[in-house]
């Protein structure tokens, strides 16, 4: 079935909300594109309406129109009002990071006018673009082939080609959406969810996004991930979860590309994949089958980065055995590390056990992370550091033993993550009781449970004492410190805080209770971070 972007869906309504042919000029002008952009896309649309049955006409000077009945053009307006997505141009920096994904993700040579009818920009704006394009390619090993008359295209480490398009796919959609699509949501109910204004923007660029989105069948890749949680009898949260799907979408619409890794890169010992045999050759042999070829150990060992590099939660034991040398070393870096802790932010947050286990478990994932330049999705770089810019640093310094020990630079967003470890610590050994909270939820129980289950998750200093609906809410104690509602009603107690959130708990959400949270503990947090 053929899937149309947003402009052909606009370009299509124009067509049948018209009495009259239209010519490619006057669609042009109606939609601030130009008439070349209109004809470009004439043969998707063509396809699209043979599919409903109905043909495209083109009278040569006088223009295009849509023969349908009355009832027939009712049907079709309706079902291309469900895709329209609001049309916005792009930001140069957005324009830039989709240029980038389709370089990355393109088998096949990338020509300059298709990428100006895609983006409705001029030649002379893409080739600025370009230019600012291959100078950050160079800065990760990458070039950009330009060619006249072939086309363009990336040479350099298949490996780090494929890092690059999953990091630059994080930036434009959040993880939470493409969770989504991978459960197999509608791509055009995604703008249904944008709850904030940056959500509404990012929101925009999915009619750019779509035909991509289509191509790498992220709820096969859900499957596959899955196969995995259950096989290694562990689960990864759901923003982890999201960056694993999507490095499997990347590697398996490589392989059907053609573009495999061999052993020219470096992958990890033999001794880290004990505990994941088994899983490794049944998602293989699903490889394997798609592909159509024979899989090189290159990419058994991707799989195997990407497992190892995602956080998991085990659901009994430790799904994935080390070897004993291995947790030796891990001991003794998470010393190193707490000896910073506490001659940088206080000597007694240096023997704090809830810190320790927590840097324990976040090291083994974390140090595959950095070493292999995985991705790691953190929304709250930006508010964490202006946040706590104090503990922000002194996390900073705990990673440059992760960085010593991967022989590789830390990123903003691992630092981020240690640095609300650090927070978590802090919170936990101030004097104030936790705080009373409430969570008032219209949307059923198990919409309840899930917003509960990842507060507590994200939150644990958060003592949630009553979860209530409407039809309880005269039943809330009364000293509570903060209610937190899904709803756009926001009730007032005497002393208690409103946060209004999203049930999926999206990261503006988050910013909210973390802001609130540090008001909470401002004396003790402000003194030390």
């Amino acid at each position: 079935m053929t899937t149309l972007d947003s402009l052909q869906a606009n370009i299509l309504l124009q067509l049948l909300q018209s009495d009259r042919p239209l010519s490619a000029r006057t669609l042009a002008v109606r939609l601030a594109i130009s008439p070349r952009v209109v004809r470009y896309h004439l043969p998707a649309m063509d396809a699209w309406l043979n599919e409903h049955g109905v043909q495209l006409m083109r009278r040569r000077k006088v223009g295009l129109a849509i023969q349908a009945s009355v009832e027939l053009r009712q049907r079709l307006t309706a079902e291309l009002q469900d895709l329209h997505h609001p049309l916005r141009q792009p930001s140069t920096a957005e324009r830039e990071l989709l240029i980038e994904l389709e370089l990355l993700t393109s088998h096949a040579a990338v020509y300059l006018r298709n990428l100006s009818a895609w983006l409705r920009v001029s030649q002379t704006t893409l080739v600025k673009d370009l230019s600012t394009i291959a100078t950050r390619f160079q800065t990760y090993g990458l070039e950009l082939v330009r060619r006249p008359n072939t086309g363009m295209k990336i040479a350099g480490s298949e490996r780090v080609r494929r890092r690059l398009a999953t990091q630059r796919l994080l930036e434009l959609l959040p993880a939470e959406w493409l969770l989504q699509l991978a459960r197999g949501a509608n791509p055009t109910a995604l703008s249904g969810w944008a709850e904030s204004p940056d959500m509404a923007n990012r929101a925009g660029l999915l009619p750019f996004l779509l035909p991509l989105l289509e191509r790498l069948d992220l709820p096969g890749s859900y499957r596959l991930a899955r196969r995995a949680e259950q096989d290694l009898k562990v689960s990864f949260p759901d923003i982890a979860k999201a960056a694993l799907v999507l490095s499997l979408s990347i590697q398996r619409l490589r392989l059907r590309q053609g573009d495999l890794l061999w052993q020219d890169e470096p992958a990890p010992q033999p001794a880290d994949l004990i505990g994941l045999q088994s899983v490794l050759k049944a998602l293989a042999d699903r490889l394997r089958q798609e592909s159509g070829r024979p899989l090189p150990l290159a990419e058994v060992h991707e799989l195997g980065l990407n497992l190892l590099g995602a956080e998991a939660q085990p659901a009994d034991q430790l799904a994935v055995r080390r070897p004993p040398l291995v947790s030796a070393e891990l001991n003794s870096l998470v010393e190193e590390m707490m000896a910073i802790v506490a001659s940088r932010v206080d000597p007694l947050l240096g023997l704090n056990a809830e810190l320790r286990a927590a840097l324990l478990e976040y090291l083994p994932s974390a140090l595959y992370r950095v070493r292999y330049h995985l991705p790691f999705y953190n929304p709250q770089v930006r508010e964490i550091q202006n946040a706590y810019p104090q503990l922000f640093e002194a996390a900073r310094e705990v990673c440059a033993v992760l960085e010593k020990a991967a022989q590789a630079p830390v990123p903003q967003e691992e630092i981020s993550y240690v640095t609300m470890c650090l927070v978590a610590a802090v919170e936990g050994g101030v004097h104030r009781a936790p705080p009373r909270v409430a969570v008032l939820c219209p949307l059923g129980v198990a919409t309840s449970r899930m917003l509960v289950s990842r507060l507590k998750a994200e939150f644990p200093t958060l003592e949630i004492v009553s979860v209530c609906s409407f039809e309880t809410m005269h039943l809330l104690p009364e000293d509570l410190d903060l209610i937190i509602t899904t709803s756009s009603y926001l009730p007032s107690q005497p002393g208690a805080s409103v946060i209004q959130v999203n049930p999926l708990l999206y990261p503006a959400d988050r910013v909210r209770i973390l802001n609130w949270l540090q008001e909470y503990y401002k004396t003790d947090i402000r003194n030390q971070g």
